[in-house]
């Protein structure tokens, strides 16, 4: 059974049902316990009565019997019965043990009299007899084996009550797990296909025709509409890519040929120079969205082998070392693996630290550093990216990753197209690894980077 988390709806029904459960149980055993002593205190008090008028009326008819001992029956239905004079002292009859002889003569009321650890309810009658004499009819009745009993259940339902609560929320819990199976079924697949980006996967049919049946089939018409709008944001980048790239290519050769066959003018030669460094940049825009659009189109799987990322780095380094000396910005790779070796693909790899040296260098400060470091963490490698630069604003990191994305401040910064970062993400998820980023505006950015050693240990 999977661990239930703290915030589960399932955990909360559980706890709001085994909670009401618990007041319905204090509610109703209390209100029979209760409902018992009364009833069990009125039947006595009604016997006592009964028993008390009967000898009264007994004693009325013969009093010429009274008060042989072998004639009355001083106990009847746990009634213990005793006959005083007019001055309280005992003629006949039965006294419980412990009963406080010093319990006052009430007529015609029931009193309770207490002693240590007993309780009786008390009845007395006056009676005169035909002689004129009077006579005191004394009842007595013990409660406390209905308060030990009524106590010994109380203590047993102690025990029982809450093994019985137990018992019914792990149930209800069970219950509830099995009501709720499709919400764990969708939210699986939901995070498959979240995880993988792959829009052609849809939800399960729900048994039966209820709300989870009706919810996988409102989730799965949203991704039929997802899917769609996909296929048709890649057709047009893919489309678009295609039909940029002729006019691209033609604007670039007719620059070429100019700035070198054609006698030109400062102006014109600086014109023309300026049109072939902006062609050759959307040429490479065109590029990458072919390439983009191929890899996302055909499920890409690129090739590994083993690759040393300190030479990978430092070659990634070295290509952007023109660029980082115009700033005045000291790039270092610092290697803490040994070997420093993993299962990769060298091509997506170089990329990705050229990307992120180039982002470095591109929004660092005049006289600043971009530091690439390398680290083993058990069978994964950690690559570190950071830099002392312009740093983003906190509401605009999980935007970097989206394609064509470019804060305000980087605008005025740097001429690129936003996809460098959307890059580097698609590689490291090419590669079954983990990428996040910690930056602060006008102190730096940091990329944290967990890629596995083997691929073997990324699929385990």
């Amino acid at each position: 059974m999977k661990k239930m988390k703290l915030h589960s709806i399932k955990l909360k029904i559980t706890c709001w049902y085994t909670f009401v459960l618990t007041l319905v149980f204090v509610f109703v055993l209390g209100g029979i316990f209760m409902s018992s002593e009364i009833y069990s205190e009125e039947m006595i008090r009604e016997e006592l009565l009964d028993e008390v008028k009967d000898l009264e009326e007994e004693m009325m008819r013969y009093p010429e019997h009274f008060p042989r001992q072998d004639y009355v029956s001083y106990y009847d239905d746990g009634v213990l019965l005793s006959i005083y004079d007019e001055n309280f002292q005992y003629i006949n009859g039965v006294i419980p043990d412990n009963f406080s002889l010093d319990t006052p003569f009430l007529d015609n009321e029931i009193q309770t009299a207490r002693k240590r650890n007993d309780t009786w309810f008390v009845c007395d009658n006056r009676i005169t007899l035909p002689d004129g004499s009077d006579l005191w009819i004394r009842g007595i009745h013990s409660l406390s084996a209905i308060v030990l009993m009524i106590q010994r259940l109380k203590v047993l339902t102690g025990f029982a009550v809450p093994l019985l609560i137990l018992f019914t929320a792990f149930m209800g819990y069970r219950i509830i797990m099995r009501a709720l199976h499709p919400v764990t079924v969708i939210t699986d697949t939901v995070n498959k296909i979240t995880d993988s980006s792959d829009l052609s996967l849809r939800l399960p049919a729900a048994a039966g025709k209820n709300e989870f049946s009706s919810l996988s089939e409102t989730f799965n018409k949203m991704l039929d509409h997802l899917e769609q709008q996909f296929l048709r944001e890649q057709e047009f980048s893919s489309d678009a890519a295609h039909e940029l790239r002729t006019p691209v290519s033609v604007i670039l050769s007719h620059t070429e040929y100019a700035l070198a066959e054609l006698s030109l003018s400062p102006e014109a030669r600086q014109e023309f120079a300026c049109i072939q460094e902006k062609a050759l940049q959307m040429s490479h825009l065109v590029s990458l969205l072919l390439n983009i659009a191929r890899a996302e189109s055909s499920g890409f799987h690129p090739s590994f082998e083993e690759v040393d990322l300190q030479i990978v780095a430092e070659a990634a380094a070295d290509e952007l070392l023109e660029k980082a000396e115009k700033k005045q910005i000291r790039v270092d790779v610092q290697n803490f693996m040994l070997p420093p070796v993993m299962q990769g693909n060298t091509e997506l790899l170089s990329r990705l630290f050229i990307n992120l040296i180039d982002n470095g260098i591109q929004y660092g400060h005049t006289g600043g550093y971009v530091r690439v470091s390398l680290e083993q963490r058990g069978t994964n490698v950690r690559i570190c990216v950071e830099d002392n630069g312009i740093g983003i604003p906190e509401d605009k990191l999980d935007k970097i990753w989206n394609r064509f994305y470019r804060a305000e401040a980087s605008r005025s910064v740097s001429p690129g197209f936003g996809l460098g970062l959307f890059i580097v993400k698609y590689i490291v998820k090419c590669h079954g690894g983990s990428i996040s980023v910690e930056s602060r505006v006008g102190q730096g950015t940091s990329f944290q980077i967990l890629l596995p050693l083997s691929q073997s240990s990324a699929s385990a």
